[in-house]
């Protein structure tokens, strides 16, 4: 997992600190929330600061919001700072969670947290709660070896305004006074040889627009 940590507070002095230091919430961090079995309420917490110190903690519901520090899993991070900020690399082995291995259409309960970095805490998914905690505020972690898009190879579905649906093609926006900001088309020359492929074409490579997009993808425990 690589996480670039920007816009961040004037670097100050790095101290390294033990294991599980509570003095970690006051430091520019990010936060892991992991859980391999998404039908239980127990989940992995994970805590990384500027200066690469961690701390790590399993949770129950009946434990919320303490934590049971004696947990130390075996995963490894590596912090560096950058002119803007700083990125973090973590290493996580499924074996850190008494996972064997993962196949697909396994699901993970995942979210991930940035506190102290001068903008409150920031998440993704975007929480909609007043605790990081919150089962409500999980996200997906899917592990998968097929494309969850419906229609993700534009093989089928009827072409309509050169993307075949589920697809859409975003083509203007009012910021650019609804002049057209590029072209799509479906054409011929995907794999395998036949096949269908989409082509955009910007007019602006500076332009955020023309974005494509897909509405329709399968996601749930055992799907494909």
């Amino acid at each position: 997992l690589a996480v670039s940590c920007e816009a961040a507070p004037p670097a100050g002095p790095l101290p390294v600190q033990p294991r599980d230091d509570a003095g970690i919430w006051g430091r520019d961090h990010i936060e892991i929330f992991l859980n391999p079995c998404p039908d239980k309420e127990d989940y992995y917490h994970l805590v990384v600061d500027r200066a690469g110190n961690v701390l790590d903690s399993w949770r129950t519901a009946l434990d919320v919001p303490g934590s049971k520090l004696a947990w130390n899993g075996d995963w490894e991070v590596r912090v560096i700072q950058i002119e803007r900020g700083w990125t973090a690399e973590v290493r996580l082995p499924f074996s850190a969670f008494q996972i064997k291995g993962v196949k697909p259409g396994d699901l993970w309960r995942f979210k991930l947290g940035r506190d102290g970095g001068g903008n409150g805490m920031r998440m993704w998914p975007p929480n909609p709660t007043d605790s990081a905690h919150s089962r409500i505020a999980d996200g997906a972690l899917y592990f998968v070896t097929q494309n969850l898009l419906v229609n993700g190879d534009f093989e089928t579905g009827t072409v309509v305004r050169g993307v075949p649906r589920p697809w859409e093609a975003v083509l203007t926006t009012d910021e650019a006074k609804n002049a057209p900001q590029g072209t799509v088309e479906t054409i011929q020359g995907g794999l395998p040889p036949g096949g269908r492929v989409l082509r955009l074409t910007k007019l602006d490579s500076r332009s955020p627009w023309s974005p494509i997009v897909n509405n329709g993808y399968r996601l749930e425990a055992g799907g494909t």
